[in-house]
């Protein structure tokens, strides 16, 4: 008896949402072991393995014939396919990257320096690497050819490691600035990004060809393009085609903004993930589909069996399919997109209702070149500048960030999609001669936090972050930068740049490795991670009256209780085995009051009980 194949939707439609970490979900790699299994590594220093419920469509078919109540009818309808069988916890620090090693195993890199190999079919570690680097692993990939782990860092250097060996194989040195990207190629080739913005070549540890000026950010993603070469993507927006010779043959305008990462599915497509929210599908330089977001997408990965799966800033991991049989229920979708449209509303920070139409500013003349309209597009706010020579507005795009419209918007200043106070002209060198850039600004921001987004963005080093700063505190009105209230975002979402000397204009840069900068740099740096640590962990330090005895034994059964209670109701929250015995640990730990210490991991097992 035959079967008839199923005919594949012409686009990916979301499968399933793997939500069950408690920070953003930063990398993602296929668990081959199982059919459209992932791995998942996040911010908040886990890795988690996720699965189809096997016996999903049978149980949501008995929702469907057993539940009358609207509400929790509704609510067990939006129940993913998708479920969260292991938790890896041992990273000190949020976790950069993963891959899969063969047999079963899956390597991940942090920001604590270390890499951990992991058995993903009970969760154990087998094997640490405590140094594997002198500063955070920012990148690791596994050689399909060889299995060897090759990991980069923001040490500048990259290092290959073999599962049977306590120490790296070989350590790849040569570049200017932060190892971002790794990759390895048939004939023992490897291949390095880098802030710099160059790519490297070795074999037998020996750097064998420069590519200097690859692109002109750092290059970000390397992704093998068989029979051809290799791909790589970048923070200057482009995805660009290389030989195994070094020569570039191909060159696409992915996005407007950072490209995270780029990635080849079985039928050639390439699929990009970027910063501003969307995965793209490329067939040759044509774009064939766009998948939004409701956060920033930084990886996007092909599963074997023809699925994509992304990881997304707003803490969850997703499955996109073109099996109309796997195609997630529609309130889910539509939820889904619900996020993704209340994302843009709390993003932009403009009523579009409060706007005029496109159409309508059409018909109306500009009072002065440069002048600069918001109007409404099917509910996007967009920015448009009128254009004297011409005498016609020009679009600028759509508003991604700002303050609402007001007395004051029009002395504003429209930059990389945002409304600004200022916009300065900073002179800096760059290569062999020089050039100025664009220091956004706003009233009230922290001057620190204004400097430290412009290192990130024009590839700076962190010893002039005071310099900068003291250049906005310099030029914009003294009342102007004041810090408002704010919560701080994570330091560490890969915004790290290559270094440049800096100068303000009329000004000779001087930067010495014994700078004073660097201790405001630690004092700011400090301040980021306590105001991250704090957003995070919401119920510690306790600000109000706490008991100084508990009876650990008797909440730690109720605890337990609890959670067998929610598995029958709802099991995607209840703790799985490996929370279970670290909540076990933690009642150890206080009920002996020996002052041993309490991990991330203990925390964020509270957290989630909570």
């Amino acid at each position: 008896m035959t079967t008839e194949a199923t005919t594949l939707l012409p686009d990916y439609v979301l499968r399933a949402e793997c939500k069950g970490h408690i920070d953003q979900c930063r990398t993602i790699c296929a668990n081959p072991l199982v059919d459209g299994g992932i791995v998942t590594g996040s911010l908040d220093c886990t890795v988690k393995t996720w699965a189809p419920n096997p016996n999903y469509k049978e149980e949501q078919t008995n929702i469907e014939n057993t539940m009358f109540d609207g509400e929790e009818l509704n609510n067990a309808r939006k129940q993913s396919e998708y479920q969260c069988s292991l938790t890896m916890v041992g990273h000190e620090k949020f976790i950069t990257s993963i891959d899969y090693l063969p047999d079963h195993y899956v390597v991940s890199g942090s920001h604590d320096k270390s890499l951990i190999v992991w058995n993903v079919v009970d969760g154990t570690p087998v094997k640490s690497y405590p140094n594997a680097h002198s500063n955070a692993v920012s990148c690791l990939s596994v050689d399909k050819y060889t299995n060897t782990i090759i990991s980069g860092s923001w040490d500048k250097s990259a290092k290959t490691w073999h599962f049977d060996k306590d120490a790296a194989i070989s350590e790849l040195k040569g570049h200017e600035q932060n190892v971002l990207c790794v990759l390895g190629l048939q004939n023992g080739i490897i291949i390095t990004g880098s802030g710099d913005g160059s790519i490297k070549f070795w074999e037998n540890g020996k750097e064998t060809r420069d590519i200097a000026a690859a692109h002109s950010s750092c290059v970000r993603s390397l992704k093998e393009l068989p029979g051809i070469g290799f791909l790589s993507a970048s923070n200057d927006g482009t995805v660009k085609t290389w030989t195994l010779q070094g020569d570039c043959i191909g060159h696409i305008q992915a996005h407007n903004t950072l490209v995270y990462s780029v990635e080849v599915a079985p039928s050639g497509e390439i699929l990009t993930a970027s910063e501003d929210k969307t995965v793209k599908i490329w067939r040759g330089d044509s774009l064939v589909q766009t998948i939004e977001h409701p956060g920033c997408v930084w990886q996007v990965v092909c599963l074997p069996n023809g699925d994509i799966a992304t990881a997304c800033s707003d803490c969850v991991a997703r499955v996109f399919t073109k099996n109309p049989e796997k195609v997630a229920n529609p309130l889910i979708i539509q939820s889904f997109n619900d996020n993704i449209a209340n994302s843009k509303k709390k993003k932009s920070g403009v009523d579009p209702t409060k706007l005029t139409t496109e159409l309508a500013l059409q018909n109306t003349k500009g009072t002065s070149d440069g002048e600069i309209k918001l109007v409404n597009n099917s509910g996007i706010p967009e920015a448009y500048s009128w254009n004297a020579a011409q005498q016609k507005w020009d679009k600028l795009g759509e508003i991604t960030d700002g303050p609402g419209v007001g007395d004051g918007f029009s002395q504003r200043t429209f930059y990389n999609g945002k409304m600004y106070d200022y916009v300065f002209d900073v002179e800096l060198e760059h290569g062999s001669g020089m050039k100025t850039f664009k220091l956004p600004y706003n009233k009230g921001d922290n001057p620190y936090f204004a400097a430290q987004q412009f290192i990130w963005d024009n590839n700076l080093g962190q010893n002039y972050l005071e310099q900068i700063a003291r250049f906005v505190m310099d030029n914009a009105d003294a009342h102007d930068t004041v810090p408002s209230d704010f919560v701080a975002g994570d330091p560490y979402t890969g915004h790290q740049r290559e270094t440049f000397a800096a100068k303000r204009p009329g000004t000779e840069s001087n930067p010495t490795t014994s700078s004073p900068f660097s201790q405001e740099q630690d004092k700011y740096q400090k301040e980021l991670e306590e105001r991250e640590r704090q957003k995070k962990v919401k119920h510690f330090p306790a600000t109000t009256k706490v008991f100084d005895q508990a009876n650990y034994d008797g909440i730690l059964k109720k605890l337990n209780e609890f959670n067998e209670n929610v598995k029958t109701s709802d099991a995607s929250l209840a703790l799985l085995p490996t929370e279970c015995t670290t909540l076990t640990q933690l009642c150890t730990i206080l009920k002996a009051g020996q002052g041993e210490k309490v991990t991330l991991a203990h925390v964020a097992v509270v957290e989630k009980d909570a």
